[in-house]
């Protein structure tokens, strides 16, 4: 008989939790010392960001938005094919700068 998996799975979302509370507590703090400043902190989704641009809530113009989020965008050969694509870095949040918008930071 197989050993009980549940303790591990419990481990896992209670890390997981602390995880996103200290990310919670992270981005906290960087929007209090960055306010007023021009300068904002962006969370990014887990999953694809392209489905919602996250940049759009802050910016609030669509192609520059979209000109953040390419911006992000990292090379890489698939492994099976060798193939090129993209793919967006393992980030939570994105420090951009307003007014000539540019990408200040990426704190994962």
């Amino acid at each position: 008989m197989p050993p009980d998996p549940r303790p591990k799975d419990a481990a896992q979302a209670a890390r997981q939790r602390h995880g996103e509370e200290f990310h919670g507590v992270v981005e906290h703090v960087l929007r209090l010392l960055l306010k007023g400043r021009g300068i904002h902190v962006v969370r990014m989704p887990k999953n694809n960001p392209r489905k919602s641009n996250p940049f759009l809530a802050v910016v609030k113009d669509e192609k520059v938005a979209a000109d953040l989020l390419q911006r992000l965008r990292l090379p890489l050969k698939r492994p099976c094919d060798q193939q090129d694509a993209e793919t967006y870095p393992d980030s939570d949040l994105v420090i951009v700068r307003e007014g000539v918008w540019r990408v200040l930071a990426v704190v994962n």
